[in-house]
């Protein structure tokens, strides 16, 4: 026999599905978070770059490389056509930088938060 605890689980995961249809019944629309960081990652860019040579880069790798770097640095720089507002690096010298503009850096710090 199936206990009681199992069956309120069960009531109340069956009340969500039918709310979920009768919400769909009647056409209403959630918002989704999802849309919005989309809309903010079209207007974000991150570069990556070696001896001035710049190559575009996924903003969600870009996050994540941007955490790892020891200090971020705003700079004024066009590339591509973007306005790029900071560049990231572990050090000074012959070192990789990874350039992100103000929406880029909005993303990072709501994805990793």
């Amino acid at each position: 026999m199936v206990s009681e605890k199992v069956l309120a689980i069960i009531n109340v995961s069956l009340g969500l599905i039918a709310f979920l249809l009768i919400l769909t019944l009647f056409d209403v629309q959630i918002s989704s978070t999802g849309k919005a960081l989309e809309q903010v990652s079209e207007n974000s860019v991150c570069f990556v770059s070696l001896d001035n040579q710049f190559t575009e880069l996924d903003l969600e790798r870009c996050c994540l490389e941007i955490k790892k770097q020891f200090q971020c640095l705003p700079s004024s720089r066009v590339i591509d056509g973007w306005k790029i507002n900071q560049v990231c690096r572990t050090g000074s010298g012959r070192v990789v930088e990874y350039w992100i503009n103000t929406a880029g850096r909005e993303y990072c710090n709501r994805m990793l938060n």
